[in-house]
This record gives structure tokens, sequence and C-alpha cells, in this order.
């Protein structure tokens, strides 16, 4: 069983940590996570997210759908050995996490990404019943 546990740090961001019950803490991976920031727009066609994803190369970006719920993750690189005493120092997050519940009126079968200038777009294209139609009357 997963646990999701939401702190702030002093910047002001939320960090989202991730557990599993199964485990004890001394035998648990410290993974931290970053919230990121992200917008969501409704149109006619389809809800839109941009994702701010500073620092994360398009290869370590995930995202899936199952069901209902969308998840974004978004994993910065392995620092290399030079910054590795600043990183134990002051620590560490792994990355970014999103997730969120998809309305029963999107079409997560259909979801379109793109990745540019630290920005993840993803498109989320709306069923056809559940777009806004015009009836002619005879």
């Amino acid at each position: 069983m997963k646990n999701d546990t939401n702190t702030s740090c002093s910047c002001g961001c939320s960090e989202v940590q991730e557990t599993t019950s199964a485990q004890t803490p001394a035998t648990m991976p410290k993974e931290r996570w970053i919230q990121p920031r992200w917008e969501g727009a409704d149109t006619e066609d389809a809800y839109t997210v941009s994702v701010q994803t500073p620092g994360v190369p398009k290869e370590g970006i995930s995202v899936t759908a199952e069901h209902s719920k969308l998840e974004v993750i978004a994993r910065r690189p392995t620092p290399d050995a030079s910054l590795k005493a600043q990183i134990c120092e002051f620590g560490r997050d792994s990355g970014y996490r999103l997730a969120f519940v998809v309305d029963n009126s999107l079409d997560t079968a259909d979801i379109k990404a793109a990745y540019a200038d630290g920005i993840l777009s993803l498109t989320i294209p709306k069923h056809k019943a559940a777009k806004r139609q015009n009836i002619a009357i005879a």
C-alpha cells in the first residue's frame, strides 16, 4: 500500500514523499518528490495541462494514464561526482511528481504530449459525446 505525504520546504514548494507500508523506515529508499507548478485550461475540444519541469531532460519524463488517474513523473539526471558533497549536505529530491484524477468526459487513450524548454504540454481530448453540440430544430 502506498502513502503520499505532502510537506513544504523553505522555498514554498510542495514536496510529495512516497513510501510503501511494507517497508520499515530503516530499509525505505528516500525518494523525495516536488509537486511541479502546473496550469490547466479547458477548451471546447480538449483539456490542456502545462507542467514546469526545469532541469529534466525529455528522457527523464514519464506520463501514465490508468483508469481515471493521470501521473507525471520527471526525474532529474544523477549529478556528477563533483556535486555529490553539496547534495549530501543539503539533500536532494528525486524530481517532480504530479498525479490527479481525470474526469470521465476526457479520452485518456488519446493523450498528446510535447516537451520544450522545460515545459511538458499535455492535451487530453474530450469524448465526442462530451463536446458541446448545437442541435438543429426541424
